[in-house]
């Protein structure tokens, strides 16, 4: 459309012609559309994630999965070595999927000094940033270290706890292992 198309769809003349108004239809249409955009941006619908991000959310559940039975295998075939122990069951529970620690880079700004009357102080400001890795297009943050998931609680089912010292024992091993509190390891029979 040229410019005085435009001119003449938004407004439109009085009768003598010489004056013009805005066209109230026009107006209504615009403010509904700032209206419908306004409260769709408001309604707290979740942001898609890429195939990509989907598919590293699902390697990461199922790599905890993974590690968490490893774990419960190799605590179950350890206890199994205990004297008077006999088969031995083992569920471990873990709260997150482990951390990882982003490479960052800080920077420090000029320190400023402040002097009062009673004393001198002077502060200084850190800028942090993420370091980025890759191409533009599909950047990541750069992993420094991966924490593996920690356990925060672990069940043992053993045949000899019914044998004080034999859980005893058991629970020593978990508690040296995981280094978790007593209300977390529950030893049973």
């Amino acid at each position: 459309m040229k410019g005085n198309e435009l001119k003449t769809l938004f407004s439109r003349s009085d009768t003598d012609g010489e004056r013009k108004r805005p066209n109230p239809v026009m107006i209504w249409i615009l403010i509904a559309a700032v209206v419908f955009l306004a409260v769709s941006g408001f309604t707290g619908r979740k942001k898609k994630e890429t195939p990509e991000q989907e598919e590293s959310l699902q390697t990461e559940s199922i790599a905890a999965e993974d590690y968490t039975a490893q774990l419960e295998q190799r605590l179950c075939q350890t206890l199994k070595k205990i004297n008077g122990a006999g088969e031995v069951s083992v569920f471990i529970s873990i709260d997150s999927g482990g951390e990882k620690i982003l490479a960052t880079d800080r920077k420090n700004s000029s320190e400023r000094e402040t002097v009062s009357e009673s004393e001198g102080s002077s502060s200084q400001e850190t800028e942090e940033n993420v370091v980025l890795s890759g191409q533009s297009s599909a950047q990541s943050p750069y992993v420094v270290e991966e924490k593996l998931p920690a356990p925060s609680g672990v069940l043992v089912v053993a045949e000899g706890a019914g044998n004080e010292t034999v859980r005893y024992e058991i629970y020593e091993a978990v508690k040296a292992l995981f280094d978790l509190p007593a209300h977390r390891i529950h030893v049973s029979r």
